[in-house]
């Protein structure tokens, strides 16, 4: 009995590495993608007036207009994005490679999810630094840093912590959602386009959602499995949802390669919104 609780435990094990490892390459190759072919609001930091003019005068010796003007800089700028989405890519390769022979791939992705902490403040400056922006990306953020514990590091905590990581990223979606921030004219779009409702309908429809988002965020961590289980059941449904979203939404059938081009990346970077739900939920249901 014991030496078969020991195999049960080694192919449990061995598929949340292996969930694991796919949804961090698909964080890894997403964000890769969004780099080096669209852009990201780094100018939202660069081109912010009251921190960085005094930097950019003292270190680069350039006025204020001059810097924001400049062809060169801007070049600088779109150099240093896509050197960033080659580096995700090194990311995504060191995830898949990373075992307890290559420990030191592990820093590679350490330092690739600092990089995802930075990459989600500057959306957070975006939005008007709202603490449910940042929050909102928790398990892309986590998602590699699970890995490494889930493959180099005592494994005890590592389902309360995903389930934090769950937690926040369903409150600061619901904050949205809810309309505590205003709520995202995206958001609203997709809703319509995905359910075929009218505006009023669907910022209501949206509105539950985010008070649902919220309640679950809270009912996962209750140690009633059927409550816990259902609510990670919500998750697994509205996070892959939302993630598929993106391109469902913004499909256009006339330029399908041109709707991929665009949106496609924002799918596979929030795979982890439905997919870590899924590895907690097959754990807490086969213990």
């Amino acid at each position: 009995m014991q030496l078969n609780n020991q195999i049960i435990g080694n192919l449990q094990s061995y598929r949340i590495i292996f969930f694991l490892k796919f949804l961090t390459i698909s964080v890894f190759l997403g964000r890769a993608w969004q780099h080096i072919f669209l852009d990201i609001p780094l100018r939202e930091l660069l081109w912010r007036e009251e921190w960085m003019s005094q930097p950019v005068k003292t270190v680069l010796g350039m006025e204020w207009e001059d810097f924001i003007s400049s062809m060169v800089i801007d070049e600088w700028i779109v150099r240093l994005t896509v050197f960033a989405g080659i580096f995700y890519l090194l990311c995504a390769l060191a995830s898949f490679f990373l075992n307890e022979n290559r420990k030191w791939l592990s820093r590679i992705i350490i330092v690739g999810s600092i990089s995802l902490v930075l990459l989600s403040l500057l959306y957070w400056l975006e939005k008007f630094q709202s603490i449910g922006q940042f929050i909102e990306y928790s398990l892309q953020i986590g998602t590699p840093i699970f890995l490494i514990w889930a493959i180099l590091w005592n494994t005890k905590h590592l389902m309360l912590a995903m389930k934090i990581a769950i937690s926040l990223t369903f409150i600061g979606h619901g904050l949205y959602a809810l309309g505590f921030y205003p709520v995202p004219a995206h958001f609203v779009q997709m809703t319509i386009d995905g359910f075929g409702m009218d505006e009023t309908r669907a910022v209501s429809f949206l509105h539950i959602i985010g008070i649902i988002d919220l309640i679950v965020a809270i009912l996962i961590f209750i140690p009633v499995k059927w409550i816990s289980q259902t609510a990670l059941l919500y998750c697994i449904i509205w996070g892959s949802m939302t993630a598929f979203a993106r391109i469902v939404g913004n499909f256009d059938m006339n330029i399908p390669m041109e709707s991929c081009y665009q949106w496609l990346h924002e799918v596979i970077y929030r795979l982890p919104h439905g997919g870590v739900p899924l590895i907690v939920f097959l754990y807490y249901k086969n213990n």
